[in-house]
């Protein structure tokens, strides 16, 4: 951890600024202290609603976890999505197959977004 103090040019608004090192991904994140709370940090963290059924929100963790790697993120994010569209009754198929028997005006003419 490394620890610098900040004040404005005219001595006012002392701050304590940290470097953490990050257990999630191996990074840095920044914190800000005026006090000995810490009022604002960044990268700022990726909260998950619990409102989310809990194998979707498992997904999302893990997607928000490897943004680093895209395609794997966005491989987890259509879990993700599958997963709650499983939790909402839609059982069978795929991803892609559940969104095309549910919106087939999307998938005219074999091409997604086609609407001719």
């Amino acid at each position: 951890m490394y620890e610098a103090g900040t004040t404005a040019f005219d001595n006012t608004r002392p701050r304590k600024w940290f470097l953490h090192g990050c257990e999630s991904c191996g990074g840095v994140v920044l914190t800000e202290a005026s006090t000995l709370a810490i009022s604002r940090i960044w990268p700022e963290p990726v909260s998950i609603s619990e409102t989310v059924p809990a194998r979707a929100r498992e997904y999302l963790r893990q997607a928000a976890d490897s943004l680093y790697s895209p395609s794997g993120a966005v491989m987890l994010t259509a879990s993700a999505v599958d997963a709650m569209l499983k939790d909402k009754g839609f059982k069978e198929g795929s991803l892609y197959s559940i969104c095309r028997r549910r919106s087939p005006h999307y998938f005219r003419n074999g091409r997604v977004g086609s609407r001719s």
